[in-house]
Protein backbone atom coordinates (compact mmCIF):
# COMPACT_ATOMS: atom_id res chain seq x y z
CA UNK A 1 0.00 0.00 0.00
CA UNK A 2 1.71 2.98 -0.69
CA UNK A 3 0.97 6.36 0.87
CA UNK A 4 0.64 9.84 -0.50
CA UNK A 5 3.65 12.51 -0.66
CA UNK A 6 2.75 15.25 2.33
CA UNK A 7 3.11 17.99 -0.18
CA UNK A 8 2.76 21.12 1.27
CA UNK A 9 1.45 24.31 -0.92
CA UNK A 10 4.61 27.13 -1.03
CA UNK A 11 3.14 30.63 0.95
CA UNK A 12 2.62 33.55 -0.66
CA UNK A 13 4.49 36.71 0.82
CA UNK A 14 3.87 40.32 -0.77
CA UNK A 15 6.97 42.16 -0.61
CA UNK A 16 7.19 44.78 1.85
CA UNK A 17 7.35 47.46 -1.19
CA UNK A 18 4.70 46.14 -2.65
CA UNK A 19 2.33 47.30 0.63
CA UNK A 20 4.05 50.63 1.15
CA UNK A 21 2.33 53.28 -0.35
CA UNK A 22 4.62 56.33 -0.39
CA UNK A 23 2.88 59.46 1.79
CA UNK A 24 2.21 61.83 -1.69
CA UNK A 25 0.21 58.70 -3.24
CA UNK A 26 -2.00 58.10 -0.32
CA UNK A 27 -2.59 61.73 -0.05
CA UNK A 28 -3.45 62.23 -3.79
CA UNK A 29 -6.11 58.84 -2.81
CA UNK A 30 -7.66 60.63 0.05
CA UNK A 31 -8.56 63.88 -1.84
CA UNK A 32 -9.39 61.79 -4.85
CA UNK A 33 -11.48 60.03 -2.24
CA UNK A 34 -13.12 63.04 -1.07
CA UNK A 35 -13.89 64.78 -4.48
CA UNK A 36 -15.65 62.09 -5.18
CA UNK A 37 -17.92 61.47 -2.22
CA UNK A 38 -18.55 65.22 -2.74
CA UNK A 39 -19.78 64.69 -6.24
CA UNK A 40 -21.84 61.79 -5.14
CA UNK A 41 -23.55 64.03 -2.44
CA UNK A 42 -23.99 66.86 -5.32
CA UNK A 43 -25.59 64.10 -7.45
CA UNK A 44 -28.26 63.01 -4.59
CA UNK A 45 -29.00 66.02 -3.91
CA UNK A 46 -29.92 67.12 -7.89
CA UNK A 47 -31.73 64.09 -8.27
CA UNK A 48 -33.64 64.78 -5.30
CA UNK A 49 -34.69 68.29 -6.55
CA UNK A 50 -35.72 66.77 -10.43
CA UNK A 51 -37.57 64.18 -8.67
CA UNK A 52 -39.71 66.78 -6.85
CA UNK A 53 -39.85 68.52 -10.04
CA UNK A 54 -41.52 66.09 -11.51
CA UNK A 55 -44.05 65.48 -9.16
CA UNK A 56 -44.66 69.07 -8.96
CA UNK A 57 -45.38 69.15 -12.91
CA UNK A 58 -47.42 66.42 -13.01
CA UNK A 59 -49.95 67.75 -9.80
CA UNK A 60 -50.34 70.92 -11.89
CA UNK A 61 -50.55 69.42 -15.75
CA UNK A 62 -54.28 68.94 -14.46
CA UNK A 63 -56.31 65.44 -14.94
CA UNK A 64 -56.14 65.17 -18.94
CA UNK A 65 -52.58 65.11 -18.93
CA UNK A 66 -52.67 63.13 -15.52
CA UNK A 67 -52.92 59.43 -17.52
CA UNK A 68 -50.18 60.76 -20.33
CA UNK A 69 -47.65 60.83 -17.18
CA UNK A 70 -48.79 58.00 -14.84
CA UNK A 71 -46.75 54.66 -15.90
CA UNK A 72 -49.08 52.58 -13.73
CA UNK A 73 -52.32 53.79 -15.82
CA UNK A 74 -53.26 51.26 -18.68
CA UNK A 75 -55.41 52.26 -20.81
CA UNK A 76 -57.90 49.86 -22.18
CA UNK A 77 -57.73 49.63 -25.94
CA UNK A 78 -60.66 49.29 -27.88
CA UNK A 79 -61.24 45.12 -30.24
CA UNK A 80 -60.81 45.20 -33.39
CA UNK A 81 -63.98 44.37 -34.70
CA UNK A 82 -63.28 42.21 -37.89
CA UNK A 83 -65.29 40.98 -40.62
CA UNK A 84 -65.10 37.32 -39.69
CA UNK A 85 -64.98 35.43 -36.81
CA UNK A 86 -62.05 33.44 -35.40
CA UNK A 87 -63.62 30.13 -35.60
CA UNK A 88 -64.34 30.98 -39.42
CA UNK A 89 -60.52 31.18 -39.80
CA UNK A 90 -60.38 27.68 -38.15
CA UNK A 91 -62.20 26.09 -40.14
CA UNK A 92 -60.60 27.56 -42.90
CA UNK A 93 -57.29 26.75 -41.87
CA UNK A 94 -58.67 22.86 -41.36
CA UNK A 95 -60.17 23.06 -44.60
CA UNK A 96 -57.07 24.14 -46.48
CA UNK A 97 -54.90 21.87 -44.56
CA UNK A 98 -56.44 18.97 -45.43
CA UNK A 99 -56.47 20.03 -48.85
CA UNK A 100 -52.84 20.79 -48.81
CA UNK A 101 -52.43 17.60 -47.36
CA UNK A 102 -54.49 15.47 -50.11
CA UNK A 103 -52.90 16.74 -53.16
CA UNK A 104 -48.81 16.80 -51.14
CA UNK A 105 -49.62 13.06 -49.98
Amino acid sequence: MQTKPNIKSPEVRSSPKATNISDQDYRKAVEENKRLLSEVNHLKQENTVLREDGVRQRKVGGSADEDAYNPHVVKQQQPQVSGFPPVLYLVLAVFFGIVLGKFVL
